[in-house]
């Protein structure tokens, strides 16, 4: 019994033999674009695709798109929570919010993201899966918050000239470039401020017994500001992995014992803890107490009133991921200086905010300016 020899596969390279001109010349005018195809003559655009009809070529779609040998697909590495955050809004809503701002720059300038995931445990073997879509033709990646092992493989890859956005990275001071990040030091100092411009004079602030770089730096901005204002604030240390309900336990046991009439929260989850312990206390927000939070404008607590947030639209981040990435690839670059992005002030029920100190947007008017992560 005979097996039939396998058919060799045809490349570029193949229909450019055939039709006589180069590689480059075959890749663009087989990508379809208008304002490639109005390079070429049209007896080569003919020849081109009548000798890619007859070889039987099919298009590897990572290697196609751009020009200067460049696909039109870059990777999207997001942070996968575990299953335990699958089912909680916060992971839904700002992850979503992340992709959607990709998607959406990306779609406006015709490339595609590869998504995939990365866990905070991520080994070895998963970084091994990673990089085989980052070995496979994509022209640059976005990571969001990678963990030390994905880190690694990410910075060889950018010493050897790859194009790569670093989002919210654990730790800002190891990425001096190519990372785009909040200033959390100022997202302290800045809900340090509404609560003094508010007359505050008691201040608590709802933190956790280990804190992430992040919240470290929320935690200094605020209580450097309140130092320097005179005013004395009560820390909470909560139980790490609480919820919602948890932290507002945790949180209400302590306002017993605590006078305070400004209240702010590192995160999602102990802001609204928060607000449910100020209501179930019978404290009138924004009365009795202003409360408030961080990463909390895409609360979904029901009949609660809205949370104060000081934070960063992770859509705009998104958008100036693909932005940053794009300028890198027509710049054939593959750094970018660190942005620290300044934090955007949405007001709600619980602490209204005078229109000065409103923020809707931190990255309006950025443009293509680069910030010193130092800055």
């Amino acid at each position: 019994m005979s097996h039939a020899k396998p058919k060799a596969r045809v490349t570029l390279k193949t229909v450019a033999e055939k039709a006589g001109v180069s590689v480059a010349t075959v890749s663009l005018i087989l990508s379809g674009r208008d304002e490639w195809l109005r390079q070429f003559h049209p007896d080569t655009i003919a020849r081109v695709q009548q000798c890619a009809k007859r070889l039987g070529y099919r298009a590897n779609l990572f290697a196609t798109g751009l020009p200067m040998k460049t696909s039109s697909f870059f990777s999207l590495v997001l942070a996968d929570m575990g299953e335990k955050d699958l089912g909680t809004w916060h992971h839904w809503a700002f992850e979503g919010s992340l992709l959607a701002g990709v998607v959406a720059a990306a779609l406006e300038k015709r490339l595609y993201p590869v998504v995939a995931t990365s866990h905070r445990d991520t080994d070895a073997s998963g970084v091994k899966q990673i990089s085989k879509i980052i070995n496979g033709g994509v022209f640059g990646s976005i990571a969001r918050s990678p963990n030390p092992e994905l880190e690694k493989f990410l910075r060889g890859k950018l010493k050897q000239g790859h194009p790569l956005v670093v989002v919210f990275p654990g730790k800002l001071q190891v990425w001096p470039t190519n990372a785009i990040d909040v200033d959390n030091y100022q997202v302290g100092r800045k809900a340090g401020e509404i609560l003094l411009h508010r007359g505050r004079k008691h201040w608590f602030v709802a933190r956790y017994q280990k804190m992430s770089e992040a919240h470290r730096l929320r935690l200094d901005g605020f209580t450097d500001f309140a130092r320097q204002a005179g005013i004395p604030v009560h820390q909470l240390p909560l139980t790490m992995d609480v919820n919602e309900l948890r932290a507002q336990n945790q949180i209400l046991a302590e306002l017993d014992h605590v006078k305070a009439d400004g209240l702010f929260a590192l995160d999602c989850v102990a802001s609204v803890g928060s607000v449910m312990a100020c209501v179930e206390s019978g404290r009138r927000v924004a009365e009795d107490v202003d409360v408030l939070g961080c990463d909390c404008s895409l609360s979904q607590t029901g009949n609660m009133p809205t949370i104060t947030s000081v934070d960063i639209s992770w859509r705009e981040v998104g958008e100036l991921s693909v932005q940053r990435l794009v300028e890198m690839c027509d710049a054939s670059a593959s750094t970018f200086d660190t942005i620290l992005l300044p934090p955007r002030v949405l007001s709600g029920v619980t602490c209204p905010v005078p229109a000065h100190l409103q923020s809707p947007s931190s990255i309006e008017g950025l443009g293509s300016a680069r910030h010193d992560s130092s800055d």
